[in-house]
C-alpha cells in the first residue's frame, strides 16, 4: 500500500500482473522519465521522507514531507506601506506576526485579528504667554480659590470666592463705647483707650482695724498693712546648775555638769576571780579603767637540739633515708634508674607482624613503618595513625567487568538497558573504556541501495553516600554509527563520539567487508580516574535502517553468558532466570536515567555485555 503526504491511500491495479512502472512527464517532475518492468526503488529528496514497513501481508510505504511547513503551495509574503525595519520576501519556514506599538493581535482557529489602539487625533492647546502643547496629558490645576473637576466627559470648575465683601475703606461702626473706655476704628484696626476703673479708692489714713488678740501681742493697722508687736521674752526662774538669757538676739541656756556624783580619783573596780584552764592570770583596777593580764603554764619544751628519732623504713624498689629534729621528721626516698636489670620484661606481638613476634628489655621503643605514624601526648599516652583509606596510593591501570568464559550474542536489542554491579578495589586510570562489542554482517547486491545506523549509550552510577541502595549518575557516553551504500559502487560510514568524529567511504563495496563487517569494539572515553568502591555499568542500544535491509542484517550484540540454561530456585520453575547481580533496567527508554535504585533492576537472564576500563 502506498500512502500520498496527505495520508490517503494510493491503489495501483493491474488485472494480469504490472507490466511496468514509472514516472510520466506530465505534473512536476525532476531528472529522467519513463517506465521499467524491473525492480523499482523509491527514494526521498529535499523534504520528502519514504519509510516502510513490512508483514505478511505485503509492503506499506509512507510518502510523507518533513520540512517546508504543511500545505500543498508555497506562499510568498512581503510587507508594503507603512512600514519600519528591513523589507524581505518570505517563500519558505513560519510567517510569525509580532503586535507593535498600540498594536494587539488575537488568533481563533485560522483567524488573526489585528487590532489598533483607541482613535484620538492631535490635541493643541494655548497656555498663558506663548506657551504650546500638543502632546502628552494636559493637567488642570487647582490655584487661587479655583477647583476643577471631571465627571462623565465634563469638567466643571469652583470658585470658594465671598459672595459679599467690604470695600478696603470701609469701617466698622461704632457703637456707645462704656463709661470711662474710647476707641477708634478705620481700616488700620481698632483702637481701645480705658481709662482708671475703679470708682471708690482707700483714703490715706485708712484702717483696716485692729483685731483682738489675747495676751501680751498687740495688733495695729492702717492704709499700708498690719503690724503685729510682740515684747520681750521675761526671764522666769531657771532650774538649778542652768542659767539663760533672753534678748532681741535670741535666748542662750547655760546648764552645768548633770552629774551629781563621779568616781574619785582613787576609785577602783575590784578584783574579780578568773576561771582559767592553761593558763595564769592577774587583774587591777583603778579610776582609769580594769587591767587582765595572762601567761601560758606549760611546764616542759622540746630543746633546740631535740631529735625525734630515725624510724625503720621497709621498702620495695625503693631506697630512702630519714632525719629528725626539734623542728620535725625529714624522709627521703629515690626509686631504681630506668633500664636496671631487674625490669627486663619480655612484649608479645600478635596479628599482622613482619620480623620478630617478641622484644625484651627496661626499655622497648615503638618504630613506626610505612603509613603509619607515631605521637606521644601528655598522660602516658602513645597514638599511632595510619594512612587514610589506605590503598589510594595505588592506581589500577585498567578493570574488566567480565571475561568471556562463555558468550552469546543478542540480534538487535532496542532501547533495553542492560546493568550490572561491580566493585573497584583501587582506583582505575579509566582513560577510555570498551562500552560494547558487535558483530556485524550482510550482503551487498549491484541493485541494493541501503542505509543503516546504530547507537549506543553507556554510562557508570556510583553508590550513593547515605542510601546505599541508590547509585547516582558517575559518568555518561553515547555514540551514533551510519553506513550506507549505492549498490556496489560505493560504500562509506561515519562514526560520532565525544573524543573524535571517523568517516571513510570508497568506491566498490570492499570498504564495508575489510572496515565494517565482523566483530568490533566500540569505545567510549570518560577520561577520568575512579576511585575505589561500589558501582553499576549499563548499555543500551537502539538500531535502525532504510532501504535494503540485508546490506546490514545483522547487528549482534556480545554477551556474557556463564549458564547457557534457565535457571531457577527449589520449588520454582526451571526456566526461571537469576541473573548474578545483573539484569535489566525496568524502564525501556531512548535515554539513561539519573539515578537507578536497586529495585529497579529487574533478573532477566545469565547475560551481560562486556565492558573494560582503563588501558586497552
Amino acid at each position: 500500500m502506498i500512502y500520498d503526504t496527505q495520508g490517503r491511500p494510493v491503489m495501483v491495479e493491474a488485472s494480469a500482473g504490472v507490466q511496468g512502472i514509472g514516472v510520466s512527464t506530465l505534473g512536476n517532475t525532476l531528472g529522467a522519465t519513463g517506465t521499467t518492468a524491473s525492480v523499482v526503488v523509491l527514494a526521498g529528496s529535499n523534504n520528502i521522507s519514504l519509510s516502510q514497513a513490512t508483514d505478511t501481508a505485503g509492503a506499506t510505504i509512507w510518502v510523507q514531507q518533513t520540512g517546508g511547513g504543511a500545505g500543498d503551495g508555497v506562499n510568498v509574503v512581503s510587507l508594503s506601506g507603512n512600514t519600519t525595519g528591513t523589507l524581505s520576501t518570505q517563500s519558505t519556514g513560519t510567517i510569525v506576526l509580532a503586535g507593535g506599538a498600540n498594536i494587539t493581535l488575537s488568533q481563533s482557529s485560522n483567524s488573526v485579528s489585528i487590532i489598533g489602539g483607541a482613535g484620538g487625533g492631535g490635541f493643541a492647546a494655548q497656555g498663558s504667554g506663548t506657551y504650546t502643547q500638543n502632546t502628552g496629558t494636559i493637567q488642570f490645576a487647582n490655584s487661587n480659590g479655583i477647583t476643577f473637576g471631571l465627571s462623565t466627559n465634563q469638567m466643571t470648575a469652583s470658585h470658594n470666592g465671598l459672595t459679599t465683601a467690604r470695600a478696603s475703606n470701609d469701617a466698622i461702626g461704632l457703637n456707645t463705647a462704656a463709661t470711662s473706655v474710647t476707641w477708634t476704628v478705620n481700616s488700620s484696626g481698632i483702637s481701645l483707650n480705658a481709662g482708671a476703673y475703679l470708682t471708690t479708692a482707700a483714703n490715706s489714713t485708712h484702717t483696716h482695724g485692729a483685731p483682738s488678740i489675747t495676751g501680751p501681742v498687740s495688733i495695729t493697722s492702717n492704709s499700708n498693712a498690719w503690724s503685729i508687736n510682740v515684747p520681750a521674752v521675761g526671764l522666769a526662774t531657771a532650774q538649778t546648775n542652768v542659767t539663760w538669757t533672753v534678748n532681741t538676739s535670741g535666748i542662750s541656756i547655760n546648764a552645768g555638769g548633770y552629774l551629781t556624783t563621779a568616781a574619785a580619783s582613787n576609785h577602783s573596780h575590784g578584783n574579780p576571780t578568773l576561771n582559767l584552764t592553761n593558763l595564769a592570770g592577774t587583774t587591777a583596777s583603778n579610776s582609769a579603767g580594769f587591767t587582765l593580764s595572762l601567761s601560758h603554764n606549760i611546764s616542759t619544751a622540746a630543746l633546740s637540739d631535740h631529735s625525734h628519732g630515725n624510724p625503720t623504713l621497709a621498702l620495695t624498689n625503693l631506697t630512702g633515708t630519714t632525719a629528725s629534729n626539734s623542728a620535725g621528721l625529714t624522709l627521703s626516698l629515690s626509686a631504681n634508674a630506668p633500664g636496671a636489670a631487674a625490669e627486663n620484661n619480655w612484649h608479645s606481638l600478635i596479628g599482622n607482624v613482619v620480623g620478630n613476634s617478641t622484644a625484651s628489655g627496661s626499655t622497648i621503643v615503638l618504630s613506626g613503618g610505612a603509613n603509619v605514624t607515631l605521637s606521644g601526648t601528655n598522660g602516658s599516652q602513645i597514638v599511632i595513625s595510619a594512612g587514610a583509606g589506605g590503598g589510594d596510593t595505588y592506581t589500577a591501570p585498567c578493570f574488566q567487568l567480565l571475561t568471556f568464559g562463555n558468550s552469546s550474542t543478542i540480534n538487535n536489542p532496542q532501547n533495553s538497558l542492560f546493568l550490572a554491579l561491580f566493585q573497584l578495589p583501587a582506583p582505575v586510570s579509566a582513560s577510555s573504556m570498551i562500552a560494547a562489542i558487535l558483530s556485524l554482517s550482510g550482503t551487498i547486491t549491484s541493485a541494493a541501495t541501503a542505509q543503516a545506523g546504530i547507537t549506543i549509550r553507556a554510562g557508570i552510577w556510583s553508590q550513593n553516600a547515605t542510601n546505599s541502595s541508590r547509585y547516582d549518575t558517575l559518568y555518561t557516553g553515547a555514540l551514533s554509527m551510519t553506513f550506507w551504500n549505492s549498490g556496489t559502487s560505493s560504500y562509506s560510514y561515519a562514526i560520532s563520539n565525544p573524543a573524535a568524529q571517523t568517516t571513510g567511504s570508497s568506491a566498490g563495496s570492499n570498504l564495508g567487508t575489510a572496515s565494517v563487517m565482523g566483530v568490533r569494539m566500540f569505545h567510549l572515553y570518560p577520561n577520568s580516574v575512579i576511585p575505589a568502591g561500589y558501582y553499576m555499568f549499563g548499555m543500551a542500544m537502539s538500531t535502525s535502517s532504510a532501504g535494503y535491509s540485508a546490506a546490514m542484517s545483522r547487528r549482534a550484540l556480545y554477551v556474557d553468558n556463564p549458564v547457557g540454561v534457565g535457571m531457577g530456585t527449589v520449588g520454582s520453575a526451571t526456566a526461571t532466570s537469576s541473573g548474578f547481580q545483573m539484569g535489566l533496567y525496568s524502564v525501556t527508554s531512548g535515554g539513561l536515567p539519573a539515578s537507578i535504585g536497586l529495585s529497579e533492576l529487574r533478573v532477566n537472564s545469565n547475560v551481560l555485555p562486556y565492558m573494560k576500563l582503563g588501558a586497552l
